[in-house]
């Protein structure tokens, strides 16, 4: 018999899965909070202010004047007073020129050095993020991956505990032969229905059945604990196991009441719901005779 446990392991997987996707999803708000504050530190050229200091213009006037006065010292001498006024404009202008090429110059240089600067700082920026998300990433591998081990381990326990209760049922088979006569009897009744026309080589019926806490519904009819004076089941393992064991008495049965005959039984298994299938070759087969 198959007595792999898949509808409860669907379940508990599927929980898994939600709890490991609840976790991720608080690990990835986390990261969007973290990314978006350090990104908040990156700079952009001039950080946003105006780059204009007053302070320069005060400096190009002081020189230009500087130079205006001393072309005008050097040149206007015995020129009188109009001639020095003359000399000291056209070197306020020669002096005007010369500290805007100056200040442009460094200007441009500064800017440069300033630009590879930030250009610098928002690189380390970026590492930060980048590192934020691999550590993301990393954890939340983690969270899936315990949480995948930790939900085999809770299946694993789950199905040695159905298959202790299911033995330990085995042991005292009498105490359940009510259930295992009901189905018994089921299972003979699909037979009896199934096609045994002689074309048909093989004789093949099924019942399922399905234990639940407070009875066995089958194909064919409702067992219930109650009215045979049996105390309901108080769990889904307990179900199960006993789900098992009647799959295993009634194949049993069925060897113990046709000995002398050939017949194949197989069962599958969906929690505490069991398929049997049923399966002989037909006495009244007739072959076909083929025509050419």
């Amino acid at each position: 018999m198959d007595t792999s446990n898949r509808s409860t392991k669907d379940t508990m997987r599927k929980r898994g899965r939600e709890s490991a996707d609840q976790a991720a999803d608080g690990i990835r708000t986390r990261l969007e909070q973290a990314s978006k504050e350090v990104l908040s530190r990156k700079k952009k050229d001039g950080n946003g202010e105006d780059d204009f200091n007053p302070w320069i213009i005060w400096i190009m006037v002081i020189l230009a004047v500087f130079i205006a006065i001393r072309i005008a010292k050097r040149n206007a001498s015995g020129s009188g007073p109009f001639g020095w006024v003359l000399f000291f404009l056209v070197g306020l202008i020669i002096g005007g020129v010369v500290c805007v090429l100056a200040f442009g110059l460094l200007g441009g240089i500064f800017e440069g050095l300033k630009k590879r600067r930030i250009d610098r700082y928002n690189a380390k920026i970026d590492r930060e993020v980048a590192n934020l998300q691999q550590e993301a990433q990393e954890k939340t591998r983690q969270v899936y991956e315990q949480t995948a081990q930790a939900t085999e381990q809770q299946i694993a326990a789950y199905e040695a505990g159905v298959r202790q209760i299911s033995k330990k049922i085995l042991t005292n088979p009498n105490a359940i032969a009510p259930m295992k006569d009901f189905l018994f009897d089921r299972l003979e009744q699909a037979i009896s229905l199934a096609d045994a026309d002689q074309t048909v080589s093989e004789i093949s019926a099924d019942l399922t059945y399905t234990v639940e806490k407070s009875g066995i519904n089958s194909d064919f009819g409702y067992f219930d604990f109650k009215a045979n004076q049996f105390a309901p089941l108080d769990s889904d393992m307990k179900c199960e196991a006993l789900a098992i064991a009647l799959g295993a008495l009634v194949d049993h049965e069925m060897k113990t009441q046709y000995p002398n005959d050939v017949f194949h039984i197989r069962a599958t298994q969906n929690g505490a719901e069991i398929t049997l299938y049923f399966s002989t070759p037909n006495p009244n087969y007739i072959q076909s005779t083929a025509i050419f």
